[in-house]
């Protein structure tokens, strides 16, 4: 810094504007005393006319007003005069080293930030820049010290920056968020923005200890890239569950016409038989006992292959599901497990009907099968408990066993469809399938589901997926 005969600065470096956290503009032709806290211009005063005379040099310590707090530093000065006119080079020296070094190191420092890919920015309390790693708008660095920072943020930008800086010096707290930033960044550039806020502290022999927040800094990150790629794999993967939706529905629409086939075709033809071999029965003499036990046994056998017909014409599409609805269906569902397996299954539901569009409720239905087909096939288990509730317009199901439990190998291997095909279908619905074995035996399963599209997009919007 160069300060004349009378003690205005007449020209600053711009290392010396970013240590001063002013702009060049604003330092020139001010008195150096101004920059001199209260308790120190005296001192200043007494240097400045004791070194008056040319090729004097001289150190003297002052407190120095650098933005909203105070610094103590060294201050050198040398008097020159070129043309008659009496100069003053002024340096700052802060810790200890010499002053190569430093100059040195700041040089270094200065370089190394400048080559940062990232935009860089510190703010003020009042939005005011204090330094930028690179040009905004085709301004220089230096040009952007001491101007306002909210000058170049894009208008709807503005309040969401305003507000980030403001709780940055308020609370000492980060803000992170995805933004196209300022106004400099090309419309389709993506950045995520940083806001943090910069402590002074205070460094002693065993602690350090932050006093105040003066700056914050403004850190953009591009990531157009990795956006457009997440972006790129959302959809992708809204199309896979758009595709596997449909094929849900279609499947669907395949067991319940195979349902009715097997329920109206196949048991027609088989109530037919029995009646046809009833009235064949009743012609057959005493004599004809052979005949009969013939008879007798073919109708033994229409009986087990209709049984058979409408359990399975139950498994492709229990008729309750459609007629009494989602409550009636597992309930029927957790009788017929129960006589089948000698498995005790006990339920309980706080709602005798739950409100869900058809493909919702038919969803539900499914995961609760292949639940209850896993706990066939692989827990060991003696008895069964589930539970249904409401609760705010989310539906949620806990089937818990006795079992062995499952373990973390079944629960990651990929040769698990079945837990696959339920984590898949409860997505699709905008749910989710909680898996854990219990603490002592046992597996337990939470499946939530919203049970209309308008709560599932009002959830997924505030960040809700459960209670």
């Amino acid at each position: 810094m160069l300060v004349d005969d009378i003690g205005y600065i007449e020209d600053v470096s711009p290392d010396g504007a970013r240590f001063l956290q002013r702009s060049r503009d604003s330092l020139l032709r001010t008195p150096f005393a101004t920059l001199v806290s209260d308790e120190y211009r005296r001192s200043w005063l007494t240097h400045f006319l004791a070194h008056r005379t040319p090729g004097r040099q001289g150190k003297t310590r002052l407190v120095l007003n650098i933005g909203r707090s105070k610094r103590t530093v060294e201050v050198s000065t040398e008097t020159s005069s070129s043309v008659d006119t009496l100069r003053f080079i002024v340096t700052f020296h802060e810790g200890s080293g010499t002053q190569d070094e430093k100059k040195w190191s700041l040089e270094m420092l200065s370089n190394l930030v400048r080559h940062i890919y990232d935009l860089i920015i510190t703010v003020d309390r009042s939005g005011n820049m204090a330094f930028t790693n690179q040009p905004i708008l085709e301004r220089h660095p230096e040009q952007l010290i001491g101007t306002s920072f909210y000058d170049y943020v894009r208008p709807d930008d503005l309040n969401r920056f305003r507000m980030a800086i403001d709780q940055a010096f308020a609370s000492g707290t980060n803000t992170d968020f995805i933004n196209e930033g300022l106004a400099c960044f090309p419309p389709d550039k993506r950045f995520r923005v940083r806001i943090k806020p910069l402590p002074i502290e205070s460094s002693g022999r065993k602690f350090r200890q932050t006093l105040d927040t003066e700056m914050a800094m403004i850190l953009f990150t591009d990531i157009t890239d990795q956006q457009h790629a997440t972006e790129k794999l959302t959809r992708m993967d809204q199309n896979r569950q758009r595709v596997a939706r449909r094929a849900n529905l279609i499947r669907e629409e395949e067991r319940k016409r195979l349902a009715l086939e097997l329920h109206d075709q196949v048991g027609q033809s088989l109530t037919a038989l029995k009646i046809d071999l009833s009235l064949a029965k009743r012609k057959l003499t005493n004599r004809d006992r052979a005949s009969r036990l013939a008879i007798e046994s073919a109708e033994s056998s229409v009986d087990q292959i209709l049984n058979v017909v409408r359990e399975l014409s139950a498994e492709l599409r229990p008729p309750l599901l459609d007629d009494l609805g989602l409550v009636a269906a597992i309930q029927f569902q957790m009788e017929t497990f129960q006589k089948r397996t000698g498995i005790l299954g006990i339920f309980k539901t706080t709602t005798e009907e739950v409100s869900a569009s058809a493909e919702i409720a038919v969803g539900i239905f499914r995961v609760f099968q292949e639940i209850m087909t896993n706990v066939i096939r692989h827990s060991h288990a003696s008895q069964v408990d589930v539970d249904l509730e409401v609760h705010r317009g989310w539906l949620f199901l806990t089937v818990a066993d006795n079992g062995r439990g499952i373990t973390e190998d079944e629960l990651k291997s990929p040769k698990s469809l079945g837990l696959m095909g339920m984590h898949e279908r409860a997505e699709q619905l905008g749910g989710a399938i909680h898996i854990r074995r219990g603490s002592a035996a046992g597996t337990t399963v939470l499946m939530q589901v919203p049970l209309t599209a308008q709560r599932r997009r009002r959830d997924q919007a505030r960040g809700i997926k459960s209670r």
